[in-house]
């Protein structure tokens, strides 16, 4: 029975269901089979940018309102500019995946990498940054005090504090418009996006603080408790005569409250409408609801008991949340506690652990004794070559031009030398729908979880998993970031790591930005893990008389990835200079998809 005897109608059923690359087959085999797509283009391509995961569903949105609203989601590299139509919306999702994952149907090499360093002069004191999507701005700190909002597209100075305002290598987050960072004083600042500001379905009444007030560049207006904000002489900050400016302003951002902690906090983690501030000292975590300002819940965040051969104190390394769950990395265990309140009392339960690791869990290299729980838990090695050696006068990261490298099972134990002296987790965090967690250890362990609320080894349709970094050449995690389909990773590899020794520069070697998915893009209707691993960029040695890190910060971001690295680090020059790696250099060009 020949294809072109069927329906058009089954045949698009059946097109339908199809990944990307049999369709552009299917598009070859005749001209009946070209004739169908081509006449059904739209349809065919919005349901493999479905099935691919490149948008959600639809709902009831039209074929045009569904491809606008797509298109024009704020990304930081602006990649979807200009797509009209679903075919191109789909070929510009399959380079980008092709470049993250280091493939290309129909070619052995790679998607090319492109390497940006914005305003190299001036951004090279980073200790802190993230990225506005939507302003398509870069929020920094810097080792040297201040912050500072630049532009992606123009790389210009938008808006910023001064040094003697914010202190050095102060902490910063980010989301949906707000600015949270930290002071000297244990407080913390939060400012809002002006743009949000004066919008009436985003308003909020606010409360800043007079030193806020006083700070802000630009005069801050009374925001009573209805629309619209009002500017009359006692609200302006500084220059009462001056009339109103013409907020908002792209990259402006304007006082909106100062929170006080009842402990001194050490770790903090914001994520809409959410912030969380860890305290060690009290043994608590404190949730904030940014839009009311206000501390909504205190939850007990005690580690577990150690191992009587330890005996060291408990530092919380990072702090991680979401709308259920607050996840602490501590010295020796990864702890997650439950947010969600008692159905009687409406306190958090007193048994709030939800998932915990200990540190000597997640190290354990012998295949046969893995286990997170009473789940096994495979370990796995990946065979990276030895970094390139740049010499100390080379300052600017390279770009990788490496195929994928090859992720191997590991079923004899795993040799890993001395222990570390500073070995312990390092960062965790989760997916954005919130069952799967990703975490790692200095010492070149990475654990990625998914659905980690479900202990039960038979009802599990997806297998937790260890990658093991340090297997051939030890190598120590500088940073993680997860977007819940791929992992980013700064790893640093060094000559005598393992024994402790103090290091000089010359010891130190080359940092690798890596990414890893965990899905086969190809095949998006096959459950199982496929994990690809490809180095995006080299970070060489840093100039410094003393090793430590040297990416002090890491951001993920669909067609983007973000990172410091470091030159110096001296008491005047501390911070990092600031690059990212754009995936989507190759987005226009042709393609078999």
């Amino acid at each position: 029975m020949s294809i072109d005897t069927l329906p058009p109608e089954i045949l698009i059923r059946i097109l339908y269901y199809l990944p990307l690359q049999d369709i552009a087959s299917f598009n070859l085999a005749s001209k009946f089979c070209h004739d169908v797509v081509s006449t059904n283009e739209t349809t065919v391509y919005q349901a493999a940018a479905m099935l691919h995961d490149f948008i959600g569903s639809p709902g009831p949105q039209s074929h045009s309102t569904l491809l606008m609203d797509s298109v024009h989601q704020p990304d930081a590299t602006g990649w979807l500019e200009n797509v009209t139509s679903w075919k191109e919306f789909c070929k510009r999702h399959f380079l980008r995946e092709c470049a993250w994952t280091g493939m290309r149907l129909g070619n052995n090499s790679p998607e090319p990498l492109s390497l940006n360093m914005p305003l190299p002069s001036i951004l090279n004191n980073v200790h802190r940054f993230k990225v506005d999507e939507v302003e398509r701005t870069v929020i920094c700190s810097t080792a040297v005090g201040g912050l500072l909002v630049v532009s992606i597209d123009t790389e210009e100075v938008l808006w910023q504090l001064p040094k003697r305002y914010v202190s050095p290598y102060a902490h910063v987050e980010f989301d949906r418009g707000f600015i949270v960072f930290t002071r000297r004083d244990n407080a913390v600042e939060v400012w809002r996006r002006s743009a949000d500001s004066f919008k009436r379905n985003t308003y909020l009444t606010c409360n800043p603080a007079f030193a806020q007030v006083v700070a802000s560049p630009y005069p801050v207006p009374r925001f009573p408790e209805n629309f619209p904000p009002i500017f009359d002489e006692d609200s302006l900050s500084r220059r009462s005569r001056d009339p109103p400016p013409s907020l908002p302003r792209r990259g402006v951002y304007l006082p909106f409250a100062l929170l006080n902690p009842p402990a001194r906090t050490r770790a903090s983690r914001f994520v809409y409408p959410h912030l969380l501030l860890a305290s060690e000292a009290s043994r608590k975590a404190y949730i904030w609801d940014i839009p009311t300002s206000s501390l909504i819940q205190t939850i007990e965040i005690s580690p577990p008991p150690q191992p009587e051969t330890l005996g060291l104190p408990e530092v919380i390394y990072y702090v991680e949340l979401n709308q259920e769950f607050v996840f602490v990395c501590w010295s020796f265990s990864l702890v997650v506690h439950r947010r969600v309140p008692d159905d009687r009392s409406g306190e958090p339960p007193k048994d709030n652990v939800a998932f915990s690791v200990r540190l000597d869990s997640m190290t354990e290299a012998d295949p046969a004794r893995s286990f997170i729980g009473s789940v096994p838990c495979p370990i796995f090695s990946v065979d990276l070559p030895s970094p390139t050696k740049l010499g100390l006068e080379a300052s600017v990261p390279q770009t990788s031009v490496a195929a994928r490298y090859p992720v191997t099972q590991v079923y004899t134990q795993v040799d890993n030398g001395t222990p570390l002296l500073w070995e312990d987790f390092a960062a965790v965090h989760v997916s954005p729908h919130g069952r799967d967690l990703v975490t790692v250890t200095q010492g070149g362990w990475l654990l990625y979880v998914p659905d980690f609320e479900d202990q039960s080894p038979s009802a599990r349709t997806r297998s937790p998993f260890k990658i093991y970094f340090s297997y051939h050449e030890f190598r120590t995690v500088e940073y993680l970031a997860f977007d819940g389909k791929r992992i980013l990773l700064a790893l640093v590899s060094a000559a005598n790591m393992l024994s402790g020794a103090h290091l000089n520069s010359k010891e130190l070697q080359d940092s690798g930005i890596y990414a890893i998915t965990l899905r086969d893009f190809l095949h998006p209707r096959e459950p199982q893990i496929d994990i690809q691993v490809r180095q995006l960029a080299t970070v060489p040695p840093a100039l410094r008389p003393e090793p430590g890190s040297r990416v002090s910060c890491l951001q993920l971001h669909s067609g983007s990835a973000w990172f410091t690295y470091t030159i110096f680090d001296d008491d005047e020059n501390g911070g990092g200079n600031l690059a990212y790696v754009d995936l989507t250099a190759s987005a226009n060009q042709p393609s078999e998809a």
